[in-house]
């Protein structure tokens, strides 16, 4: 007898069972799978006496049972009592109230029967918890459609519940479809699942429910694809197994208040988990919603939130059963978890991609001198702020929120690749910063840029941040990006997928300039833009058929002055903002707009995130050099009132320049929609493999190597790959 088995007296058990109205299972060995319940009706001293079950009336007869080696199994403190039997007789008996034949059948029985475990899933008990929990249940039949709803629930297993049904709402039998099966406790939801009904008892009735029967419903299992088996099938969806590194799971049952568990995680994705527990009374139910789970993942000691709904679990063979695998979905993750997930994907892959962290801060800056990412007139440029670069770049290492994704390759302790995202706006992302260093080939920028990829393409990554568009800004003349980017929107060759246009970067022409007072300017009328003028801008955008950049920027009337994405810059001390400014012409009212963009300083070390552009009708106007000096030295004073004074002016190739303002390069200003990232990987992929042959079509087509622009012929190509 193992340690799972105790002798218990027949006879007691028998009694228990006709008290409670409890069936028995008659089961033939020779055909284990094949069981019929019947009710005991009488005890004596070598036999008892049994009636079979309504369900099974005409399933059965004497013949079928006669000779046979037997065993009767009977339920018994959430275990099987089983003890060996024989049927001795039978005999029929006509009731005298109902005229209907019933037939009894006699079975030999032992003194004493062995109590044990038959169940991969132990049923816990649910009578003694309060009535906090409530059960709507479809079912689907013969008889009809029926909709039950019960607070009497018995007892729960990995596999199946039990509870009581109202008769008056329907009467279900063995095999019916249940449609759906929702638990709610305190109107929470905390578990949902669907499956059919294994068997019902008509003679256990609820104290609390006058009219009723006993069910008992069998949760389907829902696997989720490349979960099956445990193998390197897993990894179909993106997910990975977690082997060479540990990461954990803990949580509260959703059901069964105060008992906690914790395990360790054999797989994830951010679609799936599974994970193995310590074989326990508590039920890990099919369907069962934890809806405050915490995860960790190495390297990071933090506990990430999610909300999982478990879709299988079994025995873990290799265990002996001593533990439970547990296959759950993913119903909700924060954005810190996503990144972890894909941070341990991208290690798996590749172990010298890591997330940039705060400690990370000062060996990056370094890496960016070295790499020339930030050479002599960047430096410049960003010298007066530097203390507040720092700041805010040590506040965006440390939030990882859902408003940033760094990514390094490192190599020996030492930064030899570096890529980065960042929420700009409500529905875009700018991918920038992206340098290599000591790199030839294009195997480190390669990996670092199919890191940013693989996030932009993780479904769960785009519903928390509704990834619609993501852009970034390169020179013409840096031959890594013009390669990927360039070469990608030549090659689909269609605008409404990915387009790029150039624009000037310019800057102040003087540290301090002061503004000339010339009379003729103060004709020019400056000020924010009101309800109508954003309607007016909205207008003139559509007219000038700017779509794209309405829908990367959200330039609507409405969405002009209101980022939603500005609240995630000021959980973390950061600021994000835009305004709307005009300038009017009062001889003919010709109007220019800008579109001023404010954000903490170093949020992107070219200073595009402190940015304005112009917008305006007619270039050819006689006020327009006025309009837009007028309008430049307006806007110059708001950004006084920021930690960036300075701001830096995007202006169109051929818009005519502010007087306050220089033209110091010229960047492509490059977007792609999110719905085609699996388009972009794979012609980028291809590329990449054949970077020799699509270097030469681009010598070829004198884009970069023989033919240099104007605009940017002082600036040395020091760097493979770099995005602004």
């Amino acid at each position: 007898m193992s340690e799972t088995e105790k002798h218990l007296i027949t006879d007691r058990v028998l009694e228990h069972g006709i008290f409670s109205n409890r069936p028995i299972y008659i089961v033939d060995e020779d055909e284990p799978d094949k069981k019929t319940s019947f009710f005991v009706e009488e005890i004596l001293k070598d036999y008892f006496v049994a009636e079979i079950s309504s369900e099974n009336l005409t399933k059965i007869k004497h013949e079928s049972l006669k000779s046979k080696k037997l065993k009767v199994v009977i339920g018994h403190k959430s275990q099987a009592f089983v003890f060996p039997s024989q049927l001795i007789d039978s005999f029929e008996e006509i009731s005298t109230k109902t005229k209907i034949k019933k037939t009894h059948y006699f079975f030999k029985k032992p003194h004493t029967g062995i109590l044990q475990n038959q169940r991969e899933s132990p049923r816990f008990q649910l009578g003694e918890n309060p009535l906090y929990l409530k059960a709507e249940i479809k079912v689907s039949s013969k008889l009809g459609e029926f909709t039950f709803e019960t607070r009497h629930l018995v007892d729960l297993s990995h596999t199946s519940i039990a509870l009581f049904l109202d008769r008056v709402h329907g009467l279900v039998l063995p095999r019916d479809t249940v449609k759906s099966l929702t638990l709610y406790s305190r109107n929470e939801m905390v578990l949902e699942a669907d499956g059919s009904v294994f068997r019902t008892d008509m003679k256990r009735i609820s104290e609390q429910i006058g009219n009723s029967y006993f069910a008992v419903i069998k949760m389907m299992r829902d696997p989720v694809v490349g979960q099956w088996p445990l193998s390197e099938r897993s990894g179909v969806l993106g997910g990975i197994r977690v082997d060479q590194t540990k990461a954990f799971v803990e949580a509260e049952h959703s059901i069964l208040q105060g008992y906690k568990f914790s395990g360790e995680i054999r797989y994830i994705s951010t679609a799936s988990v599974s994970f193995v527990v310590e074989k326990q009374e508590m039920p890990f139910v099919k369907g069962l919603i934890l809806n405050d789970v915490y995860i960790n993942i190495p390297p990071n000691d933090l506990k990430l939130k999610a909300c999982i709904k478990i879709t299988d679990c079994k025995p873990e063979k290799e265990s002996d059963g001593n533990r439970i695998i547990v296959f759950g979905k993913f119903l909700g993750m924060s954005i810190d978890l996503i990144k972890a997930v894909n941070r341990l994907k991208d290690g798996l892959v590749d172990l010298r991609l890591v997330e940039a962290k705060r400690e990370d801060f000062e060996q990056l800056m370094e890496f960016f001198f070295e790499s020339g990412f930030i050479y002599s007139a960047k430096r410049k440029q960003l010298q007066k702020y530097a203390a507040s670069v720092k700041r805010t770049n040590l506040k965006l290492l440390e939030s990882n929120g859902p408003i940033v994704k760094k990514v390094l390759f490192k190599e020996n302790h030492e930064i030899k690749g570096h890529i980065s995202g960042l929420r700009f706006f409500d529905r875009t992302w700018l991918v920038h910063h992206m340098t290599t260093h000591n790199s030839p080939g294009t195997a480190i920028a390669r990996a670092i840029l199919t890191s940013m990829v693989n996030f932009f393409l993780d479904p769960s990554a785009n519903r928390e941040v509704n990834t619609n568009f993501v852009t970034c800004y390169f020179q013409p003349t840096n031959l890594y990006p013009e390669m990927v980017f360039g070469e990608f929107q030549r090659m689909i060759a269609n605008p409404d997928i990915c387009d790029m246009t150039d624009l000037d970067v310019c800057i102040l022409a003087a540290e301090e300039p002061g503004p000339k007072a010339k009379k003729e300017k103060t004709r020019i009328k400056c000020h924010e833009a009101k309800t109508e003028d954003l309607v007016q801008l909205e207008r003139l955008l559509v007219t000038q058929g700017n779509y794209f950049l309405i829908r990367i920027e959200g330039l609507t009337a409405e969405g002009m002055t209101k980022l939603e994405v500005a609240a995630d810059y000021e959980k973390i001390g950061l600021y994000r903002k835009r305004r709307v400014f005009v300038a009017t012409n009062p001889e003919d009212g010709e109007k220019v707009y800008a579109v001023c963009n404010y954000s903490s300083p170093g949020c992107n070390l070219s200073e595009l995130t402190n940015s304005f552009r112009l917008y305006y009708s007619d270039a050819k106007s006689r006020f327009i050099n006025e309009l837009i000096n007028a309008l430049s030295r307006y806007v110059l004073t708001t950004y006084q009132e920021t930690e960036m004074s300075s701001p830096v002016l995007l202006l169109g190739v051929d818009q005519p320049m502010p007087e306050q303002f220089k033209k110091i390069r010229r960047y492509r200003y490059w977007f792609l929609d999110a719905a085609y990232f699996d388009l972009f990987m794979s012609v980028t992929e291809s590329n990449l493999s054949n970077a020799k042959e699509v270097l030469k079509k681009m010598k070829s087509r004198s884009v970069v190597a023989d033919k240099k622009d104007s605009d940017n012929a002082d600036r040395k190509d020091i760097t493979y790959g770099r995005v602004s």
